[in-house]
């Protein structure tokens, strides 16, 4: 959310209705995404209708996204972009435009994965890799998941420790 802010974005969190928040404060919407079925592209379509434009998607377990490269992500111009570091494509980590919906929804109904959907999008979709996502820092910190207190314990001392030895 952080990183959003930052980078001048108007920002919301897209989640199921039942899903606890905490206290996110005025400035962020927050947008409850149909129930059903559970899949991430479900989220990024609800965001896509309910804005009705592009829109920057960071998955809320990547605390460590640089708001430069959130910015970058949003200067871009096609239909979809997303990031991969050296170790696996992030589909989380993107800009999609509304031009993807029907092809968004063909992906749920179909029960894609997000990486096969990426991947069948071909030249549609851009994908930012390791040599440019270093200018912003080491992509296998920024972009790691951190779905534990032991990982964010772990990626906080990972990215301390990386802040104070590049700046």
């Amino acid at each position: 959310i952080d990183a959003m802010r930052q980078a001048g974005l108007t920002v919301a969190v897209v989640a199921k209705p039942d899903t606890p928040l905490p206290e996110l404060g005025d400035d962020i919407a927050i947008w409850r995404e149909p129930v059903q079925p559970h899949h991430p592209l479900v989220g990024i379509a609800h965001a896509l209708r309910v804005s009705g434009g592009p829109i920057v998607v960071c998955a809320g377990d990547m605390p460590f996204v640089p708001s430069a490269l959130v910015a970058m992500l949003a200067r871009c111009d096609g239909v979809v972009t997303v990031t991969a570091s050296a170790s696996a494509l992030q589909p989380l980590l993107g800009r999609y435009s509304p031009a993807v919906l029907e092809a968004i929804d063909a992906a749920i109904a179909g029960e894609q994965s997000m990486r096969g959907f990426i991947a069948d999008l071909g030249g549609r979709a851009e994908v930012v890799g390791p040599d440019r996502l270093c200018a912003f820092g080491d992509p296998e910190i920024f972009m790691g998941d951190v779905d534990t207190q032991d990982d964010l314990r772990r990626a906080d001392t990972t990215h301390r420790h990386t802040q104070l030895h590049t700046h």
